[in-house]
């Protein structure tokens, strides 16, 4: 009876751990997949979800620092960074030097390369002072202090500021608004740089500058309602005081915002207006027609393949540059440049290639099992130019003649057979081809034979009793 009871009473004392051991698997087994599908979200979101692209930074000095955002990055030009997918400030720092423009707006696509150049200028040539009068000159003892205006030297790191741009359908009114408040800082989610005035070096009073930038580039900048000399980017330096205005104007594109109006109250003070372009909906698209002959080459428009032979592009308006692939024994045609304009959005370009000529021969003859031969079937090709075509009148073989001397490519053409081959040619001397119709299994195939090179005079001995058609 004390047995039993003893033996209970360790039943119950096991059950409770046992229990418990039980209720913490099972809530292992709910919770450890929860856990591991919220790790694979976070990592999701925060390395791949976001996206990233590359951006290659080039300057006309190599070894500069380049900041993303005005965050040193570690790197220095010339190189390739990547970078979080979105609109992305890129700058570059070099001691003595400035940089033109002073910093750009890259949109950065995922997965692509966009590229953005600088050029490098000595600090003491950089430092001049545009000549542009303000829309409203700022008073200047509203905001002295008796304290001399110092500023951060080229080659440091100066905090930037976006402005705080709208949209005018008109020209300011005459209220100027000193405070600084007026601007805002950039909201890059980085806390700026902070300097004491005594640790930064002395700078020329008037060191002010306004980067005015555009994507895409080469807009034509407009300051205060009159043309200027400059496109985008470009960045205006030692500006007096004053209230500024400024709109860009490309064919074909609309601005937005339409104008940017600027006020500089302090003389090292920097500023950013920044244009987006928008192609304009109202206007016609832009046509390019290109050609090539009398053969078909490739083409670059601006530096990328445009096609080949024949090809109609829409490049967007404005200038654009077409260039020809070089092709083996012709001359290659001369770049051509073209404009598209809302008056003239269509265009057409052409690249027409002369062959070479020189003093080698390539004599053609069919072979003779080759029965009933059909001279209107044969066409032939010399580096892709079509120097036979199909003649109605009877002959035995074919001469071509001035041709360049060098490795050429040469096509024969019989009918619905084709093959190609290349041959070495040699001034003043003949090579000599057959072809001939195979058959195998019901299989057509053309086949060609080379004979070996002789002097010209030696085949025409030979060829008397032929009648050879000459092709020039």
């Amino acid at each position: 009876m004390i047995v039993s009871r003893h033996r209970r009473s360790m039943r119950s004392s096991h059950r409770g751990p046992a229990s418990a051991v039980t209720l913490l698997l099972g809530l292992a087994r709910i919770v450890l997949p929860l856990l591991v599908i919220a790790a694979a979200a976070y990592w999701f979101l925060n390395f791949y979800g976001v996206g990233k692209g590359m951006v290659r930074v080039s300057t006309s000095i190599p070894g500069a620092e380049i900041l993303v955002g005005g965050i040193l990055t570690g790197t220095v030009s010339d190189t390739t960074i990547e970078v979080p997918a979105g609109k992305q400030i890129i700058t570059v720092r070099k001691d003595s030097y400035v940089s033109e423009p002073e910093f750009a707006v890259v949109d950065v696509s995922r997965h692509e390369t966009s590229r953005v150049r600088f050029t490098l200028k000595p600090a003491q040539e950089a430092v001049t002072q545009d000549s542009v009068a303000p829309l409203r000159p700022v008073r200047q003892d509203i905001f002295s202090t008796g304290v001399p205006f110092r500023s951060v030297s080229p080659g440091s790191y100066h905090q930037r500021r976006v402005l705080d741009v709208t949209q005018h359908n008109s020209e300011p009114d005459d209220r100027t608004d000193p405070n600084p408040a007026a601007f805002r800082t950039e909201s890059s989610g980085v806390a700026p740089l902070t300097s004491s005035s005594s640790d930064l070096p002395a700078a020329p009073l008037s060191s002010t500058q306004i980067t005015v930038s555009s994507n895409p580039d080469g807009a034509q900048i407009l300051v205060n309602g009159q043309p200027s000399s400059h496109v985008t980017p470009y960045t205006f330096r030692g500006l007096d005081r004053g209230v500024y205005s400024f709109r860009v104007k490309q064919d074909g594109f609309v601005a937005r915002p339409e104008s940017i109006s600027v006020t500089l109250t302090t003389d090292f003070q920097r500023e950013l207006a920044a244009f987006e372009l928008s192609p304009d909906p109202t206007l016609p698209q832009p046509a390019l027609t290109i050609s090539t002959g009398p053969l078909a080459a490739g083409f670059t428009v601006d530096g990328k393949p445009g096609g080949v032979g024949k090809a109609s592009l829409n490049p967007g308006f404005g200038q654009h540059r077409i260039e020809f692939a070089e092709v083996p024994g012709f001359k290659t045609p001369a770049p051509v440049t073209v404009s598209l304009t809302a008056e003239q959005p269509h265009a057409e370009a052409s690249g027409v290639y002369e062959r070479l000529t020189g003093n080698a021969f390539i004599a053609v003859l069919p072979s003779e099992d080759l029965e009933k031969f059909d001279g209107k079937q044969l066409r032939i090709y010399v580096d892709n130019e079509l120097i036979l075509d199909g003649p109605k009148q009877r002959f035995d073989a074919t001469l071509l003649g001035h041709l360049l001397s060098g490795k050429r490519l040469i096509r024969i053409q019989y009918g619905d057979l084709s093959t190609d081959t290349f041959l070495n040619l040699t001034d003043n001397e003949v090579i000599e081809i057959t072809f001939r119709v195979e058959t195998f299994f019901s299989k057509r195939k053309l086949r060609l034979r080379d004979k070996p090179i002789v002097p010209i005079e030696q085949w025409q001995q030979n060829s008397k009793k032929m009648n050879v058609l000459s092709v020039t």
